[in-house]
This record gives C-alpha cells, structure tokens and sequence, in this order.
C-alpha cells in the first residue's frame, strides 16, 4: 500500500468516524485491558477500534474484547482483510494451547471435555484446516503429559479464544482503501473507510473515558485544519544509532515537496509542530525536543501545539527562553477550534532530508517516497553517526592503499610462509564469551569436500571479528566446509598475505579450525532446536570430544600476473582450506577481495565497528551477503549464477 504509516490510516479512521458516523472520537484510550488505538462514541454505543497497517493479531484484540468497555470491536487496516480466508493465528492457538495445559494441570477440566467443546464450536472444516503439518484439532488438543507454565484459561475463554484465531467471528474489519500519499494527507481528499464485516455485540459494563485535553485529541485538530504527515520523519540530532526522530505533525505550504521549501522559499514552506497535552507538558523535555528541531533546520516554520488550558503555560514558557523566539503557538479549545497564538517566524531550511545507512530521506516522508515527489534529496543532513558511514563507503582507496605495502620479507617474494609456528589453543567456544561486533558474508563459487562427497556452486565465506580478544573467525559454508580463526601474530601474517598478493604467488596463514564431517551435517539437519542458527557456527555440536580444533592453514593463492589490471567481476585469488580430502577451494573476485582487504584493517583498527565497513548497509546487516560484483545482495538465489548456493 502507498500509505507510510499507521499514525495516518488512524486519521484517516478518525475523520471518518467524525465526519461520516457521527461519532466522537478519541485516541490512545485506555480500558483497563490496554490501551486502544481509538474509541468512538455514539448515543447508543461505544466502538473500539485497533488500526493496522497490514494483518493482525487476535491476542492483543482479544484482550479488548475482555475489557468490558466496548460495544464493537473492529480492526480497520490498510490490507483488504478476508474473513474467511484470512491466515490461521498460530501465535494465539499455541498460547491458548499451553493455558489449556495449565488448566489441566489444575484438574479444571480434562482432555475428553476439550474434546466435545471443540467439537461443539467448530465445524468439520474449521477443525481439519492446517497448521503445519498438523490441523487446527491437533494443533491445539493439549497432552495430558506435557506441563505448562501458562497461566490457566477457563474452558469457554480457551474455546473463544480458539475461534477468534481462525473465524474472527467477534471482530469487525474496517477497510482504509489505499490511495495517493498526497490525498491521504489531506482530511476528506482519500476514499472513504468501508465496514466489510461487521462487528458482533459485546457486553459492556463500563464506559471508557476520553479526553480533549491530550495529545492525540489535539494533534487530529491540527491534521484536520493543516493536513500533511502526522509523525513525520525529520534527522536525529542526538548521540544515536536512528538517523531520525518522530515530530508530531508536518504539513506543507505551496509544494508538498521539502526540496521546493529549500530551493524556493518564498513560495513552499515546511511546517513543524511539536504537541503537549495536560500529563505531557514537561518544560525540560519541551526544551530538549525544540532545540533538536530547531537544529536540524529543515523546517521553515515550528510551533508548539497545546489544548486551550495551557495557553499560559506555553506562552510563559516561549517567552522565557530566547533561544525559541521563532517558535509559534498554537492552541486547540475543547470544541476542536485552532486558534494562532503567536505566528512562528519564518527561516530558510538548509536541508531537504536526511541519509539514512547511506540511503536518501525526504524530511517528512522518511524512506517511503510518494510518485508524485521527486526523488532527489539535494541537501541531506548528515548525522554524526551517517558520517562515520560515509568515512568508508567504498573499500578500493584504502585496499589499494594496503595492496602498495612493502611488508613481504624480500628473500620470500613468491611463496610466503610464517617465520613462527602456531601453538594448540583452548577451542574458540572456550574462548569467546561474546558475539561476533561485525559479520559480513561473501557469495563465492568453488568447492567444498570431504572423503566421500564434492560439492560445486555457490558458497558462503561469512566473517566475524571479535574485537575483545582479536580474534577473526573465517566460516566456509553452515554445514559443510569447515572454518579457521586467526588471533594475534596469526591475523597479522594474514593481513600480510592479502596485502601482498600483488608481488607473491602464494601464501598459506596458519590458523585453528575444524572441517565439518557428513554426520554433522546429518544430525545438524535433524535435530530438533528452537533456536535460529546463526552465521557463526555452534563448533561444539559438531563433534563428541571436547578437543575437537586443530591447526589448519588458509592457503590463498593469485592467478593472475597483473592484479591491478584486473576488472571487479574477475577471479584472482582462490582461498584453500585444507588439502584433498575436506575443506574448500572457492574462488574470489578483484571486488570481493578489496572488501575484504578493508573490512579486516576496518574492524582491527576500528574496534570492530559495524558502521564503518564498506559499502550501503541494509536492513538485515548481519546477513548482507556480497556477490561477484562488489555488490550488496539480499538473497544469494537471486543472483545470476550457474549453481546453487551450497548451504
């Protein structure tokens, strides 16, 4: 859908609860089991409805549907939600599963009246749809065997639990039709919402208490009179791994366009509008937040929004601190009227967005950008943190710095050996205690092997280095291959082959590892684990002896004569762990070899920075894998190569 946000489709609810039912509204309502997107209210009933961009969990509705405090209870998305067809919620089956053991543990019924309840409540066909590889019957009939922790459910709430998870016979779906950003943010312009089932009767012994005078019921005020983005994305100034913060409601003036306010101020405004109601009106937390703004200077205007009862307390507070001379007022009564206080002086803003992991944001819009807003940020506020990113966005200057070395002993120009001999060390899951501060992973074609089977394609080559102990952990593949770990004068000897590789023929670094054996790979595809399995391989599982390591060298070895003149995609070093009969033979590009040049002399001399490795990141760092190309991909199978990946 084109709608970048849950904040907005509540508007978009909210105004049409108002406008077409009738209804008053309020947001973040609490009743007494949660607090609730929005509530609205009629002369005859109390609707509560919970907003979702996309699907829905039946837990979370299912707790309001307990509260007491509504008449209907709807869920209204962005998706087109089916009823019917809708998937199976296998969280809220295997929860109510686990409560129905505790209640069998607690003798409040027993397996045969599961039995007849279930078969009372659900239909043959509701009862035979899958879950896995078993039905919705089995899947939830509990084991008399089999403890819980849970805490116990009554039979009837297990059983309406159990309902709601596949029928949704109590909900009600409301459908926010997807529509041009640009119209969703103007009240009215967007197709209206559409009730596509409707809600069942609930008992209500309560009334839930709305309020005028907080920040969700002012902010609709302002988004009803000014449009624009609730929410609305603008840089993080402070200390932070979030290249953005949140302010409560950007709207424009002439272009919808931020990069229209930058380059034609006269005519296109961005403004900015920070909101407190009566339990959020802190001085200290206002000061901080309209410094921030005020710092990023991509807004030409910013006021501070308050219900009418805080008028004073807002003019005193703008009047008291110099610094928010420019900042408006803004003040919404209890009948929904925004009134101007005190304009907010126009500036000029420097920048039109922001970078995001190297990645260009419109100020407002954040990484969602509409059809109808050009593309191009011209001016992006660089944060301390995108800084650092940018130091090495691209590895080839500082490879190529290293690659110039003039560390290879002169009497060992062809194939070079260390001078030392590595010594029997304690196993690396004796040693380390932490988790890998950097993993990067290279897509590589070649072999990996053991005494009874060879296997050729693609081939994950995954890095992690451990910046406590100076350790770097090379992993050939999850279950076949093996791995090798360097620390010390072992990495140095490393660092010293790759930097080399333009003047010598070959250079073998000693290390300690371990080539996986057929029987792992068996067991580790047939046991039965919850846990995910990680980039960095669980060693101990692989072997029946607690000395399982052994010295091993990576053998790296160039075959071309001229590397400087090869292009990215090229083959130029083949990387060899073990001899004939187990481990890998895969092949590296002139790209893949110069990121991985940088990233090692990035994470020592960095202290294993994540952010400062080459090239963009994404939004599964641990598992961008780097292809042929240099590239960063997603998904080793959408790549063009002639094999499988070997996993």
């Amino acid at each position: 859908m084109t709608e970048y946000g849950e904040e907005l489709l509540r508007q978009r609810v909210w105004y049409w609860l108002e406008a077409e039912k009738g209804m008053e509204v309020d947001a973040e309502v609490e009743i007494g089991t949660g607090r609730i997107d929005l509530v609205s209210k009629s002369s005859e009933e109390v609707w509560g409805i919970e907003v979702k961009v996309g699907n829905y969990g039946t837990e979370q509705v299912d707790r309001y549907v307990e509260s007491g405090a509504l008449d209907r209870l709807y869920v209204a998305s962005g998706e087109e939600l089916n009823p019917v067809d809708n998937s199976i919620d296998v969280r809220t089956l295997s929860q109510t599963r686990s409560r129905l053991r505790a209640g069998m543990a607690e003798n409040w019924y027993t397996k045969e009246e599961i039995k007849k309840e279930l078969s009372g409540a659900l239909s043959n066909e509701q009862r035979n749809r899958k879950v896995g590889s078993s039905t919705v019957y089995g899947y939830v009939l509990p084991a008399k065997n089999i403890e819980s922790n849970k805490t116990p459910i009554s039979l009837d709430d297990g059983i309406r639990r159990i309902q709601n998870a596949i029928t949704f016979s109590e909900i009600g779906i409301i459908h926010v039709p997807s529509t041009p950003v640009l119209d969703a943010m103007s009240p009215g312009e967007a197709p209206d919402p559409e009730i596509v089932q409707e809600a069942s009767e609930l008992t209500r012994t309560k009334t839930p208490n709305t309020n005028c005078s907080e920040e969700p019921w002012v902010r609709h005020q302002l988004w009803e009179k000014y449009g624009g983005i609730p929410e609305g994305h603008i840089p993080n100034t402070l200390e932070s791994d979030q290249p953005y913060r949140p302010i409560d409601l950007i709207s424009f003036k002439g272009s919808s366009d931020p990069t229209d306010a930058v380059k034609n101020p006269a005519d296109n405004k961005v403004l900015g509008f920070e909101v407190k109601g009566e339990s959020s009106f802190s001085k200290n937390r206002l000061c901080k937040q309209l410094t921030q703004f005020m710092e990023t200077s991509t807004l030409s205007q910013l006021y501070l929004c308050v219900p009418t009862s805080l008028k004073n307390e807002a003019i005193d507070f703008i009047s008291s601190q110099p610094i928010f001379d420019k900042v408006g007022i803004v003040t919404v009564a209890a009948d929904g009227s925004v009134t101007i206080i005190k304009p907010a002086e126009t500036v000029i803003p420097e920048y039109d967005g922001y970078l995001e992991r190297q990645k260009d944001r419109k100020t407002g819009y954040g990484e969602e950008f509409p059809a109808d807003i050009d593309q191009t940020v011209t001016s992006p506020y660089i944060t301390d943190e995108e800084a650092v990113r940018l130091k090495y966005i691209d590895p080839k200057p500082l490879a190529a710095e290293l690659l110039t070395d003039e560390s290879v002993p002169p009497n060992n120009s062809e194939y070079l050996t260390p001078e030392f001999t590595a010594s029997n060390r304690t196993s690396l899951d004796d040693l380390i205690d932490e988790d890998a501060s950097a993993t990067r992973v290279y897509v590589l074609e070649g072999e990996v092997f053991n005494k009874r089977d060879r296997k050729r394609g693609l081939v994950e080559l995954g890095i992690s280095y451990y910046n406590g102990r100076d350790i770097l952990l090379l992993n050939f593949t999850r279950y076949e291959g093996g791995y090798i770990w360097f620390t010390g004068k072992e990495l140095d000897f490393l660092q010293m082959v790759l930097h080399s590789i333009e003047s010598i023929g070959c250079g073998e670094a000693p290390g300690q590892g371990y080539f996986y054996k057929i029987k792992d790979r068996w067991e580790r595809a047939h046991k039965d684990r919850d846990e995910k399995v990680e980039n960095t391989p669980d060693k101990a599982y692989y072997s029946d002896t607690s000395d399982y390591e052994n010295q091993i060298e990576l053998k790296i070895q160039s075959h071309v004569s001229d590397l400087a003149a090869v292009v990215d995609k090229d083959s130029v070093v083949n990387l060899r762990l073990g001899g004939d009969e187990e481990g890998a033979d895969l092949e590296v590009s002139k790209a893949q070899l110069v990121d991985l040049i940088a990233s090692i002399e990035i994470l020592r001399k960095n202290s294993g920075k994540t952010a400062e490795l080459p090239k963009r990141e994404t939004d599964s760092w641990s598992q961008a894998r780097i292809a042929r190309s240099g590239e960063l991909v997603e998904d080793v199978n959408g790549i063009d190569y002639r094999s499988d990946v070997i996993r």
